[in-house]
């Protein structure tokens, strides 16, 4: 599963998984994803990334990647 135990990531974050949902939003989404979000760690740039991608996709922009961010990020390619 991509989404880790507790459902969810969120900032302070550090895993395999976040450096290639980053790698998906600057590659799919560079005019709101800051080169500096690259990497393993859910860090302050890729969640400003995912709040700009919850706001215009109308979920909540909390900042967090849980069920439905990721289904919805899903729905525009990201494999996960």
């Amino acid at each position: 599963s991509f989404l880790p135990s507790k459902g969810y990531w969120c900032y302070g974050d550090k895993d395999e998984r976040i450096g290639r949902l980053s790698s998906f939003m600057y590659k799919i989404f560079p005019a709101y994803t800051n080169k500096k979000a690259l990497g393993n760690f859910y860090g302050h740039y890729i969640r400003a990334a995912i709040r700009e991608f919850q706001r215009r996709t109308k979920l909540e922009a909390d900042g967090y990647v849980g069920k439905k961010t990721y289904a919805m990020l899903k729905k525009y390619g990201f494999k996960g």
